[in-house]
Order: C-alpha cells, then structure tokens, then sequence
C-alpha cells in the first residue's frame, strides 16, 4: 500500500509557459504527453497562493492536466518537488542529533533536529517530543508533550518553570504508528539560583588575589586547531523573493561543532553554477555560531548561484563546494494557472503556484544510450581524485536520467554487469570529482546513466588518467650560501605539485609572520646582517586549499671568525696544531685544516687536508726538517666558511728524551645537586710516559694544576664552560706513578639544568707530555642535574609558652627549603647542644631555663631565623 501527500508550497518548482502550451496542444499530440518538456527550469510568475485543497493522493499514478483535458493514458509523471510516503514494517531510526538551546533561567528552551534524514525513513508521518526532569533512554509508558508533523525539524517549548535542569527527547513515527522506544536524550542545563555558576575560574599563569572561584556561565568556547579542513556545506538552503533583489541563505543542518575549529563562513555568489571558489572573492563574511545569512538591494531579475564555506582557525577551506540556486521569476511572463491533478480530479480550484523550479521526469521503458564521450583528467580541485566530465552527452534526449553509476578499475574493463560502483553522481551536473583513490595511480573509469526505472547499459567505454597526488608534500634540496654579512637560501619545489601549489611561506629569524613567496620562485636572500649570526629559516608549503604543511626547516649562519692564536709544535714527522674554540660554538660545524708548502692567506681553490671538531689536531706524515705552513678555518652549520686566514708554519723534528704523559681515570661525581650545595668529585691521574714530570728542556717540574668544570653541552674547553676550581698537586711523579684527586666544590647558585662535570689534568700545561697519547680530560659517567634550591622557610613559628616549674614545655616548628637546612635551637642567643629538630621539647623545666628561644635554619642558598618566644 503506498501512501503520498502532495502539498502546494512555495519552494515547489513550477512549469511555466513552454510547459502551458505544450500541455494545452495534448489532444493534438496524444499520449504520452510531455516528452518534448524535459527542461527541470521555466520561468513562471503565479498570482495569488493558495492552500491546497487535499494533503494525500490515493493510487500511485499521478497525471497532469491543464484546464478542463480529460484524463488520458499518460505514463506516470516522478517529481523531485513531490513528498511520497511508501510505508515499511522498520520503525524509523532514532533521532540522535538533538540540539538544544536554553534561556539563562531554564524558561524557554529551543529544539533543533536538522540533521536527521526525515527522506531516508520513506514514511515518517510526526514527531513525539518528550521532556523529562531527569535523564531517560526509554520513552515506555510515557505520553509525549509535543507532537509536530513531518518535514518540521524545531521546536520552541515557553513556560518551562525557571532554574529547572531538563532532558528533551524526539521520536520520528511512520505511518502505521511505529516508532523506536529506545531515545537518546539531549540536557539543558540552567544556572542554580543559590549559586552564579557551578563552574571553576582558569588561570594561566599566576593566580591573582582574591582568586575568582566564580563564574558566570556553564558555557565556554574552547577552539581547538585541527590540521583538517572544514567538511563542506551540502546542505544549503536558499530563499529568494520573486524578482530577486533580496535572498536568504541557510545552512542550520551543517554541524558546526563536529569541525572543531571554525571560526567563519564566507559566502559567495555568481551568475553561473559555483563549482570551485578558487579565484573567487567572498561577497560576505559570517562569524562562527551564525548559520544563515540575509542579501539586500541585489539587482533585479537575475538567478544566483550561492555557496557559503566554512574557514578554520588555520585559514583552512575546502575550495569544492556544493552550491544552491536562487532563480527569479521571468519578468515577461506575469501570470501562468497551472494546476495538478490525481486520478480523475475535475477541474482545477484555481490553486496556484508561485515557484520558478519544478523537477518532472517522465518515465519511459528505453534504457538510456551509452555514455561514451567521458574525459577523465588529473584532478585540479581535489586531492587523490580524477575530475571527470560528461558534458557532451545528451542526458535531456533520454528524458528521464536520474543519476550516473560511476566505476573505477586498476585495469581495462568493457561491461560492469558484474562490477560495483565506486559511486553515484546525481543528474544535472556533467562534472563530479571522483575521490578517495591513491595519489598518482592509473585508473581506467567509466560511466553509466541510470534512468528512474533502473534502466542502465552495462556495456561501457572508460577512459584512463592518474589519480592527482595524494598530498603537496614538502620542499626538497634546501641549501645555504652564506657570507659574512648575507644568507642565500635555493630549494627545489615538491616532487609533484600537480595543480596544488599555491605559494611558499618562509618564516626568517623569530618573525612568526610568514613572507609569501609566488609558487615559481624558489629563493630567499638576506642580506645587511651581522658577522657569526644564527638565524632559523623555515620553509612550507601551501596549497590551493590553503593547507599549509610543517616545512623544511635549517639553522643558517653568517661566517664565524676563524681560530686565532692558532700555536704549531714540530714533532719527529708531525705538526701538533691547537687553538681556542670559535664563538659562538653552538654555529660550528667543524674546523678546516689546509696546509701548504708555501705561506697562504687565502683558501679559495684549496681543498682542506682534514676537518676535526676539537681544537687540536697533529698533521702526520711530514719530513723532518722541512717548512709547512698550516692555517684553521671555522666552518658553520651550512659549510659556510671565511676563506681569508692567516697561516703558521712549523719543521717538524724529533725531540730527544724521555718525557712523561700524565692519563685521567675514574673521574667521579654525583648525578645531581642543589644549586649551592657542596659536592664532591673525585678522580686518579697516572704518568703512563716513559720519564718523570718535567718541562720540554727536561728540568724537574713537582707541582701543577687540575681542573674541575661544568659544561652546558658536549664541547669542552670553550667559553660556556664554568671552572668550579684549580686543584693544586705537588710532587713529582714518575713514570708508572699515580695519585688520588679529590675536590670540595660549591654549585653556583645561577646555574640550572644538566651539565658534563670533567677533569682537566695539567690545565695549564706545566708538564711537558711528548705527544700526549694518553687522555688528560675525564669526563664523569653521567651528568649532573643542578636542582633548583631554595632558601629555607618557617612555615609554622614557635609560641610562648608559660609552664609551672618542673613541668614540660614544647615549641613546635614546621621549616623548608632546598637543599634539606640544618637547624639549631638557641636559648638568649646560644645555641643548645644536640637540639637540631624542627621540635624542641623541655622537661622538668627549672627556672634557669627561662629565657627568649629560637630556632635558625641554614642551607647553601640561605638562612631564616624563627620568632623568638619566652618560656617561664
């Protein structure tokens, strides 16, 4: 049994003029009537509105007639714009998407379920709509409070008793009365009356006092960021007055939240269908939290395409939209009656119809002819798609199109009777962008038009095109050139960009505003900047969606000064070359050594004989009693490096005796420490040489410096590192001799984080080491972690105390701080032996006891002394 209601409404699209004469001409024709109308669009202008006079139409076939034409043989007429209810024996699904806005007070409260698919269900007839005083997830033995037909999607509920929390429910039920018991409820939450919220205050940072522990609403916008764009909009809704010059845009069924992140619409209009918005100006803006959007003053007499896309917090959009039309009624024709008729209806009421759209196909048993013109290309509008495009079939020839089996395969194909489709294309269009496919594959794909029967031809003609890439990617090859004073940054586009490159941004230094480059240029300079500065460079990539990628990011830097002081020692065949570390030592990448037989200030041309990250290197390999000239040069992150160089020179040659070589061992030290704390460190030196300590002319040398350091980073011996102190060794030792370290060191108080502790034997090279093969640096087996102290607090202080003789007394304390304070009771300025607890107690106190107490607490960072009280 089919029931169907036919309404006459002002959204219907109605058949204008062409429509009135052909249909006027039908007992000329004969049946079937209609086949030279399949355009969906006319223009009409229809007078007065009125109410139609019956809501069903018994029977399933449905004719047309104008005027007083008697009933004929017509096949039956399907229109979009017609509301048909087939019932099923399924309940319909349960509303789940139940949006609810409230009044401050609880007194009003506003229902909203736009999202639900009433055309889905095929027979939903109204809606129950139940309110609670408390939460529900069954409606059994409940009566609703409300009920609204079909195709009504709100509801406002007044005179709700105030500061009453509620939970709202709605039910769709069909036409035989059924309708799913199980709900799932919305809540409205109101603000108590005994309190102005029920919320807690947010700070960031510290908290102000008094501290706010009140706030004034439940309601709180919280943006997140998301790297996704908003879905698009597919579902708006247009209302556009007769002539045009005023139209209101709708798109309250679009789940805003479910976006997370957006912060506008922007909303844009043209003459003609809107398949893109790329190039395309907003007309209008739209913040966040408004769904619909009212034009004025627009010129006369033109029909709009209109699409809105929403924008994220990241100036993220889809620039694919679906658009909606508002068309005006022709200005030439005034007035056209057209009427509509079920069965054997008499003649017309008059009714008419005040719309310019009405959507009539007419049936007809031929299948429609292949599609065989499809053209299939990379996508321009969409990642890992293909646009296709079927605008040179003739789908009004077959009259009766209702939409496109679209099929897509890995490999060639000629009949899909056994295929899936991919996916359905409505009817109207010749465009679709097919998605979801992998980035830059081969796909052979086809199309079929479908009729309203189901009528399709299996036989097909695809087409083949690649997939377009599945995302832009990032930059390749990004490379520095560096002077003194500039920084010269080259970069290769995306391995594949087809149509999705839209510019490049590139972020210099601490600007957090990018600088746009066009998609074509693939350089950046700077110039004007100082000698040995580092500076980070980013660059990303932005695509025509606005997406904008993490970026490819260097740490570049201008030319660090070279080594000065660079000292050369002459060995049996080899140069020992030392130097200071450049600065700063966070942009060297490594030092260059170039050497030569003649003396050089420059190195261009020259290729360097090794590269060390250490400040010291000995050259091997040379003849005895011969010149070479060696220069340093410091090289930065980017291989950057300053060509101008002074060179030393050196002849190298044995030097006779025997000398010693002192080695570092066992180097200890804890893992962590208060800043002030006192620490010990401990460690073995040892003469593995094969002479006694003494200088390189062989006098006896009996005393010389250790040193303890802390270092921020890897590299020791450059000038972020703290000396902690010279440790003075006397004696000489010799060879095979060893001696214990030890130092007693105190953690700077401005020092904090984790640190490389080491010892330096020899720091200042008073011993002469030939060839120093063995270690004199020790670096501890793990780092130390520098606490953060604190100076000592008494939280809790002392009160007098006035106690009969002999009896007990006790003064409690409560004290704090980092590292652990040590504490000492007084008594008039003395202090009591043994009382180091935060609680001194007294017993049998005699009267020489009576006097002003107080406690003093002490560690590395500070001191604090308590209240003095009085016992008697």
């Amino acid at each position: 049994m089919i029931h169907s209601r036919f309404s006459l409404y002002r959204g219907l699209l109605a058949l204008g003029f062409l429509l009135f004469c052909a249909l006027s001409r039908s007992s000329a024709q004969g049946p079937p009537l209609l086949r030279e109308t399949f355009s969906r669009e006319i223009s009409v202008f229809v007078g007065g509105e009125l109410s139609p006079g019956g809501m069903e139409i018994a029977g399933r076939e449905l004719s047309v007639f104008v005027g007083g034409d008697s009933p004929l043989a017509i096949p039956q007429v399907i229109s979009r714009e017609m509301t048909v209810l087939v019932t099923t024996p399924e309940v319909p699904d349960k509303v789940t998407q139940l949006r609810v806005t409230v009044s401050p007070t609880g007194e009003s409260a506003s229902l909203d379920w736009s999202d639900y698919n009433e055309a889905a269900q095929r027979d939903v007839v109204r809606y129950r709509v139940y309110v609670s005083k408390s939460p529900f997830t069954t409606i059994d033995g409940r009566i609703p409070d409300f009920t609204v037909p079909a195709s009504t999607f709100s509801l406002l509920i007044t005179n709700i008793p105030a500061y009453q929390d509620r939970y709202f429910a709605v039910v769709a039920e069909d036409a035989l009365g059924g309708f799913d018991r199980s709900v799932v409820y919305s809540a409205s939450y109101v603000i108590a009356r005994e309190s102005f919220s029920r919320e807690l205050s947010v700070f960031v940072g510290g908290e102000i006092i008094p501290s706010f522990d009140q706030v004034l609403s439940r309601e709180m916008t919280v943006l997140v960021t998301t790297p996704a764009i908003p879905e698009r909009i597919a579902n708006l809704h247009i209302d556009i007055s007769p002539t045009g010059e005023r139209a209101v845009l709708d798109w309250s069924a679009y789940n805003e939240l479910a976006q997370r992140d957006v912060v506008r619409y922007e909303v844009y209009f043209s003459d003609r269908p809107i398949l893109s918005v790329l190039g395309m100006s907003p007309k209008a803006q739209v913040p966040a939290g408004n769904q619909s959007y009212v034009f004025t003053n627009l010129p006369p007499w033109q029909d709009r395409y209109f699409a809105v896309v929403p924008v994220d917090a990241l100036e993220g959009f889809d620039a694919n939209v679906n658009y909606a039309a508002g068309y005006v009624l022709a200005s030439e024709a005034f007035s056209r009656e057209f009427s509509i008729f079920s069965g054997g209806s008499t003649q017309p009421g008059g009714n008419e119809i005040v719309s310019r759209e009405l959507s009539v196909l007419v049936p007809d048993m031929t299948t429609p002819v292949p599609l065989t013109t499809l053209v299939a290309d990379t996508s321009v509008s969409a990642f890992s798609a293909l646009d296709l495009n079927w605008s040179a079939y003739n789908e009004m020839s077959q009259l009766d199109v209702l939409r496109y089996r679209v099929y897509v395969g890995s490999s060639i194909f000629t009949n899909v009777a056994e295929m899936e489709p991919y996916e359905y294309a409505p009817a109207g269009s010749p465009f679709h962008t097919t998605r979801g496919l992998h980035g830059g594959e081969i796909y052979y794909v086809a199309a079929v038009a479908e009729d309203v029967l189901g009528n399709w031809n299996p036989n097909v003609v695809p087409v083949s095109a690649k997939a377009s890439i599945g995302a832009l990617g990032e930059i390749r090859n990004l490379a520095v050139k560096t002077t003194a004073d500039s920084l010269l940054f080259d970069w290769l586009p995306p391995q594949q960009v087809d149509a999705f490159l839209k510019e490049f941004h590139v972020y210099f230094g601490a600007d957090p505003v990018p600088i746009v480059i066009p998609p074509g240029t693939t350089r950046y300079e700077v110039s004007g900047l100082s000698r040995a500065k580092g500076l980070p460079f980013r660059v990303s990539t932005v695509d025509t969606f606005r997406t904008e990628s993490a970026g490819i990011s260097v740490l570049a830097a201008t030319w660090l000064p070279n080594p000065t002081n660079v000292v050369a020692q002459g060995f049996d065949q080899r140069a020992r070359l030392s130097w200071i570390h450049a600065e700063p030592n966070n942009l060297v990448k490594h030092y260059a050594v170039y050497g030569s037989a003649e003396n050089f200030s420059s190195v261009v041309g020259m290729t360097p004989i090794l590269t060390t990250r250490e400040p010291r290197v000995d050259v091997t390999g040379l003849v005895n009693g011969t010149s070479e000239f060696f220069a340093v040069t410091t090289v930065n992150l980017v291989g950057g490096e300053d060509p101008v160089v002074q060179s030393v020179g050196v002849v190298p040659a044995p030097v006779a005796g025997s000398f010693a070589d002192l080695a570092i061992s066992n180097s200890i030290a804890p893992t962590a420490a208060f800043q002030g704390q006192t620490i010990e460190v401990r460690w073995s030196g040892k003469n593995v040489g094969a002479g006694g300590t003494s200088s390189r002319s062989g006098v006896p040398v009996t005393a010389w410096v250790d040193r303890v350091v802390l270092s921020p980073d890897d590299v020791l011996g450059d000038a972020d590192d703290v000396v902690l102190a010279d440790i003075a060794h006397t004696g000489s030792l010799n060879s095979g001799g060893s001696y214990p370290g030890f130092a007693a060191v105190r953690v700077p108080t401005n020092l904090f984080g984790i640190y490389r502790l080491a010892v330096l034997l020899n720091a200042e090279g008073t011993v002469y080491e030939h060839l120093d093969a063995a270690p004199n640096l020790g670096v501890a087996a793990s780092s130390l972690q520098i606490l953060r102290g604190s100076a000592p607090t008494i939280s809790l202080q002392p009160t007098n105390s006035s106690v009969p003789a002999y009896s007990s007394a006790q003064l409690v304390t409560v004290v704090s701080g980092s590292p652990t304070p040590t504490l000492q009771w007084r008594m008039d300025g003395i202090p009591l032996a043994g009382q180091t607890n935060e609680t001194l107690t007294l017993t049998h106190v005699q009267p020489w006891q009576a006097g002003l107490y107080d406690l003093i607490a002490e560690n590395a960072i500070g001191k604090a002394s308590s209240t003095q009280v009085v016992v008697r």
